[in-house]
């Protein structure tokens, strides 16, 4: 068997149990959502039935219901917003972290603890007492603010008003880059520096094309977690508040999709079709900004090469 057969049936033999479990557990409800989506869903005795009305939901939440689109619009700034945010401060952590130094465990123990308690009522509680709300006319922000365009204080604003969420998923990140930083050979440092590359250039010139592959790694995971933790989560939290009034009021920083998904299958007019249909428009946004981000990779990556 040639080597990259061998490793090829390595990395199946590796998603083979997450495969099985897919097959086994989660093949039929993905059906069963699509089918839902396009019908009418009534509960009757002994069972369910299913009356076919083609896109009658996907038009009903994009052109009748008032809320959705704009919360697929929040969470869709939130998560574009979030991810150069989380990728250049996991790098910078990473890059501090791999140094040797005193207690690195226990700051590298620190830096990871999100991952390890990251719930939503910590969450919630993390962003209900730290997350500062910054004014725009005050101290020194408010002289940056008054010499930008609108667009960028509004940028500017949402990013500080929600910094400590984006740095709350920076932690699985953070230890991404520094197993990558750990692999990097300290002989290749000493030869550039020899021939009298300083530390910048061979940040740009060794460390980060060598990180190339796990940034894009980073990229994808960050808004695949950021789109799944809220969806597990925000639930809870706002569901009781029926998603805060429908956003009559602010929600301080991420995902409302879900819960308004969770809140719309339990109304009574198109009580699971609808819900359904919105959970296929939000991942098909999710993986419309997963191929997006893949291909402004690829696109540098070529550009490289050339």
């Amino acid at each position: 068997m040639k080597i990259r057969t061998r490793n090829a049936l390595a990395g199946y033999l590796f998603l083979l149990p997450w495969l099985i479990g897919f097959l086994i557990f989660t093949l039929y409800p993905v059906i069963l959502s699509v089918r839902m989506s396009v019908s009418s869903v009534l509960i009757v005795p002994g069972g369910v039935e299913f009356n076919f009305i083609g896109l009658d939901a996907y038009r009903y939440i994009w052109n009748v219901d008032g809320n959705f689109r704009g919360f697929l619009a929040r969470d869709i700034v939130f998560m574009l917003s979030a991810l150069p945010f989380v990728l250049v401060f996991s790098l910078v952590i990473a890059l501090l972290l791999n140094g040797r130094y005193r207690f690195r465990a226990l700051y590298r123990a620190i830096f990871f603890l999100p991952v390890v308690i990251m719930s939503g009522p910590v969450m919630m509680e993390l962003l209900g007492r730290v997350n500062p709300e910054y004014a725009t006319n005050d101290g020194l922000l408010g002289y940056l603010f008054a010499v930008l365009p609108g667009a960028a204080v509004s940028a500017v604003s949402f990013v500080l008003n929600n910094i400590v969420a984006f740095l709350w998923f920076s932690g699985a990140q953070i230890l991404i880059f520094l197993a990558g930083l750990q692999k990097l050979d300290r002989s290749v440092y000493e030869a550039a520096e020899i021939d009298g590359a300083s530390g910048w250039e061979c940040f740009w010139k060794l460390t980060l094309p060598y990180l190339k592959g796990l940034i894009l790694i980073n990229a994808v995971y960050t808004i695949v977690e950021i789109s799944n933790f809220a969806g597990a989560v925000t639930p809870l939290l706002f569901y009781h508040d029926q998603v805060n009034t429908l956003a009559g009021t602010d929600m301080n920083a991420f995902n409302a999709v879900n819960p308004y998904i969770t809140m719309m299958k339990d109304s009574m007019a198109w009580r699971y079709n609808a819900s359904a249909a919105m959970s296929w428009v939000y991942f098909a946004a999710i993986a419309l900004m997963l191929a997006a981000v893949y291909g402004v990779f690829r696109f540098f990556d070529r550009g490289d090469n050339a």
